[in-house]
């Protein structure tokens, strides 16, 4: 292999690299989304055990208007918010698995320095496969954003809605 054969496949080997940088990114900020979902969602879990069964220094009181209501919005709530989370985990895996296809690219090109020419096809595959599940790990990020907006929209009319008896 000569030197200028060398210094073309590290420059091929480049392009995997910038969308594995891509996806870094990007799964940075979907796990602090999921983490905070996670968190929302022990919370709520918690919330609602406290409001139906009390806790050990305060027992159950009687089922005011707050707790009825509350628990409604948490029991309409948890699971958009579990569906939310389960998207989110999808999307994750999949920007995972994009990177690992990246990766695996890079050894492709590293191995189409040799020159056969079926391993050039692999390249172009194997690149184009992880392009498309990075596509589709953002497509679940941007429908888990929707739906958060929806869930959102949810309390803050519901709540708005509530009057003073």
């Amino acid at each position: 292999m000569t030197p200028t054969t060398i210094t073309a496949t590290i420059q091929l080997i480049i392009a995997p690299v910038v969308m594995i940088s891509a996806c870094s990114i990007f799964v940075n900020g979907l796990l602090t989304r999921y983490g905070a979902i996670n968190d929302r969602m022990r919370f709520m879990a918690r919330e609602c055990l406290e409001l139906r069964f009390g806790t050990a220094s305060q027992p159950m009181t009687a089922q005011t208007p707050y707790v009825v209501e509350r628990l409604a919005q948490i029991d309409h709530q948890l699971p958009a918010l579990l569906q939310r989370h389960k998207r989110l985990r999808d999307s994750i895996l999949m920007l995972y698995v994009s990177v690992l296809l990246f990766v695996a690219d890079m050894f492709v090109i590293a191995a189409a320095a040799s020159g056969q020419d079926w391993l050039s096809n692999l390249v172009l595959i194997v690149f184009l496969i992880s392009t498309i599940s990075f596509f589709i790990g953002v497509l679940f990020a941007v429908i888990e954003i929707r739906s958060s907006h929806l869930t959102i929209m949810y309390e803050v009319t519901r709540v708005a809605s509530l009057s003073v008896k």
